[in-house]
């Protein structure tokens, strides 16, 4: 061991020293007692710093999917969703199924229902910007 001196602000080395006789050892004894405890604490310093992190990353994960959510509401909240942005949908998420179009994109105030909406609006589109179904994969834009 190394002997070393400690300068101590007025007033802690009493506090140290009542501190000390409580637990019944030497204020040299309670020293090294709280140095050795500092690894501790500072390894829960640490563990609740990753711990915080961690929280803090669900939390934004939580928040980007109550945004998509909030996205995908607002598409379906229109009374006729654009068919170009149907096309668009369908070439960045493709191959998709009929079913997954329309639980995406059929409006949920559409004066029409999603059968007539399917057939009417979004599948001659996809039709014409070459789009072709294939059973069991969905559809392609090409």
């Amino acid at each position: 061991m190394e002997i070393t001196t400690l300068r101590l602000p007025p007033g802690l080395k009493e506090d140290l020293e009542e501190e000390a006789e409580d637990n019944d050892m030497s204020l040299s004894e309670y020293v090294r007692v709280i140095l050795r405890a500092r690894e501790r604490i500072q390894q829960e310093n640490t563990n609740d710093y990753g711990n915080r992190i961690r929280k803090l990353e669900e939390r934004v994960d939580e928040l980007e999917m109550l945004i998509e959510k909030a996205k995908t509401r607002s598409r379906k909240n229109t009374e006729d969703s654009d068919p170009e942005d149907v096309i668009s949908w369908v070439r960045e998420e493709q191959p998709v199924s009929r079913s997954e179009i329309i639980s995406e994109w059929y409006p949920d105030d559409a004066p029409i229902n999603e059968n007539t909406w399917w057939e009417n609006r979004v599948r001659p589109h996809l039709e014409e910007r070459g789009g072709e179904f294939t059973r069991n994969v969905g559809w392609e834009l090409h």
